[in-house]
């Protein structure tokens, strides 16, 4: 599980929310599949991410910047990530 943080105007720190890698995968058929099976079982929300993307690289990055690496060392492209935001209202 990883925790992203900022500072808020009175210098405390807040969570902004929580993500979790779940794993990584060859294919985005794959990634998906176990996104279905997942979906009823998670509360967050579940998303595949693509790290040859930028977007999806910054993001992988962000919760762990090894991880990167490691997929792309196993042959894999695609990461399967589960959010769950503090503020999230009505999903």
């Amino acid at each position: 599980m990883f925790f992203n943080y900022r500072k808020s105007p009175l210098g405390t720190s807040v969570r902004e929310f929580m993500s979790c890698i779940v794993g990584w995968y060859r294919s985005v058929e794959e990634a998906e599949e176990e996104a279905e099976k997942l979906s009823g079982r998670l509360s967050g929300r579940l998303r595949v991410v693509d790290v040859e993307n930028i977007d999806g690289y910054a993001r992988v990055a962000m919760l762990d910047p090894d991880i990167v690496e490691v997929v792309r060392s196993s042959g894999s492209r695609y990461v399967l990530l589960v959010d769950w935001a503090t503020l999230d209202v009505g999903g």
